[in-house]
């Protein structure tokens, strides 16, 4: 399960806890289009009152492009989110989506 995500990584919440340094592929959808990433996994904690692992992970080898659209997928995620808790609604521009 997807816990976060930020421009220069993410956390995910995982059964099974794997060591850090750990190096995988994730596919990621920003904005309905599913981009495969180089992922390393950079620190663990244990979450309180869950029995999962919080697996913190970085972005690797990310090109100019990738890392503008990470970042302007974050920022319009924002904008909307916090555009719903000031007026009740995101204003809709683009489906933005975060998925694994």
């Amino acid at each position: 399960m997807l816990a976060n995500v930020s421009w220069t990584g993410l956390a995910v919440l995982l059964e099974e806890s794997y060591p850090v340094g750990t190096l995988f592929t994730l596919s990621l959808s920003l904005e309905d289009k599913p981009q495969d990433f180089t992922m390393e996994i950079i620190h663990l904690q244990k979450v309180s009152g869950d029995p999962r692992i919080l697996h913190g992970c970085r972005f690797l080898d990310l090109s100019a492009g990738e890392e503008d659209h990470i970042q302007s997928t974050l920022i319009r995620h924002q904008m909307r989110e916090a555009n719903i808790r000031e007026f009740g609604t995101g204003f809709e521009t683009q489906n933005e989506s975060f998925e694994l």
